[in-house]
């Protein structure tokens, strides 16, 4: 009983600051990793990556923006996830629109197996290989003044932009892509002379193909355009033919056949179809939470319990369901037994079953925090059975319904995202119709959390862990 006081004790001072979520520094100047254990990082503001800065995101690492955010790169950005495990790109608030990633760098970046949702891939004077992502919701890929940038086998669906290109000096490859229900996806402004090619694309249902505003021409042959007759093609590309200024696109010869490009894996779509399902953090979706574990006891009351009983051991189960962010309401099952035996001379035993409707307020909470402390209340009923036997008088039992309360406080460690730990210490009254049986507990629960109906977490059963 004391070790227990004693760990849940040392829990409280070791780990009280543990969340799940990191917050970066604002500035990046030395060699930086994030990684999915640290997962998810939130950007708030403009974190910098300096000009002596090395960040690197790893394969299944979730970064949430908050509206606005970005990450301003003048270093060098190594963002590359798995065909399997992408790293994952999100909004915050699973709504809102974010600056994204912001490239003034002198190196060579990548990103590469991303998934990115309502987000920006920025570069403005930077080389910046841009591969194998699903950019969806999103503003798109935006190059300015002597951006050197590939733009390969990405898959760009639902965008304002799937490349939006302004400045001098831009070279720029956008080959094997697939744009998808984009407004404009790609879109050319202002460039005086084309260094670039668009080829080996596919485009399907955009509101336009190709925008051509700059004074130079483009060449854009050897795309799918989404249909097989020259003058269907030609409705969906903007260039000379419209605006006399404009420079033309040179599109023919073109494919009569959708080429076979890359496209996200499924492991991509499982998680894109539950971030974009997801609500905004005050409409998450609601929680279930099943516990067991083990409690022991030390009676105060009566006087005979206390100089008799040293004290006993119990098994407690849960039911709780989220109200609130910070209150959970239930069920709370405890079953303790006291027991003193003298040899066959003499046995006195105590149980008790009880049920209470119980609450559990949590102090400072906030979603994504591994270690919170927790204030409980309950009040319900028990079933109070004494039996004694010694040698002198026969064995007598008493069985009662006796009315019940209890109050305490708690921590919570989140050991993983589906499952914790508590550990609780809380003071029991037990009114029956021989007064009030009063003891204080301390027990240890392990609880599964479910999203209803049927999930485990945030990311779904079956998903890519």
């Amino acid at each position: 009983m004391k070790k227990l006081f004693l760990l849940l004790a040392a829990l409280f001072t070791a780990c009280s600051a543990s969340f799940a979520e990191t917050s970066p520094p604002p500035a990046i100047d030395g060699i930086e990793a994030w990684t999915p254990k640290k997962s998810p990082y939130i950007i708030d503001g403009t974190i910098t990556v300096g000009k002596t800065g090395f960040l690197t995101i790893y394969p299944g690492t979730v970064v949430k923006f908050k509206p606005g955010a970005k990450i301003f790169i003048k270093g060098a950005l190594y963002c590359v996830g798995d065909p399997k495990n992408p790293v994952r790109m999100i909004p915050f608030d699973n709504q809102s629109f974010y600056d994204g990633l912001v490239f003034e760098s002198r190196y060579k970046n990548s990103v590469e197996f991303t998934i990115m949702i309502r987000g920006t891939i920025l570069s403005r004077g930077s080389q910046v290989n841009i591969t194998n992502n699903y950019i969806l919701n999103s503003t798109g890929v935006e190059l300015y003044y002597y951006a050197n940038c590939l733009v390969k086998d990405n898959y760009f669906y639902n965008d304002t932009y799937g490349v939006y290109i302004e400045g001098k000096g831009i070279n720029y490859q956008i080959l094997e892509n697939t744009f998808n229900n984009n407004r404009f996806a790609v879109y050319i402004k202002d460039t005086p002379k084309s260094l670039g090619l668009i080829s080996k694309n596919d485009f399907f249902k955009n509101s336009v193909n190709i925008t051509n505003y700059s004074a130079a021409d483009t060449d854009c042959r050897g795309n799918y355009w989404g249909y097989d007759e020259e003058h269907d093609v030609q409705q969906f590309i903007y260039d000379k033919r419209n605006n006399e200024k404009a420079g033309r696109v040179f599109y023919d010869p073109f494919e009569k056949t959708p080429l076979k490009l890359w496209e996200p894996t499924d492991e991509f779509i499982s998680l894109v179809r539950i971030y974009l399902g997801a609500k905004s953090p005050e409409q998450a979706q609601q929680k279930i939470s099943i516990g067991a574990g083990m409690a022991g006891l030390m009676p105060v009351t009566p006087s005979t319990l206390n100089k008799e009983y040293k004290y006993g051991l119990g098994l407690n189960a849960n039911f709780y369901i989220d109200i609130t962010d910070s209150l959970m309401a239930g069920l709370d099952f405890q079953s303790t037994k006291l027991d003193d035996s003298k040899g066959d001379s003499y046995d006195h035993t105590i149980t008790t079953q009880g049920l209470m409707a119980a609450g559990l307020y949590y102090l400072g909470y906030k979603r994504n925090i591994f270690l919170v402390p927790y204030l409980k209340a309950g009040i319900g009923g028990a079933i109070v059975s004494e039996q004694i036997k010694d040698s002198y008088t026969d064995t007598k039992k008493e069985n009662q319904f006796a009315a019940a309360a209890e109050a305490g406080a708690g921590l919570e460690w989140f050991v993983l995202k589906f499952f914790s730990l508590k550990l609780e210490a809380s003071y029991n009254v037990i009114a029956g119709n021989t007064g009030l049986i009063s003891y204080p507990t301390a027990a240890i629960t392990g609880n599964l959390y479910f999203d209803a109906p049927f999930y485990v977490n945030d990311r779904g059963i079956g998903g890519p862990y």
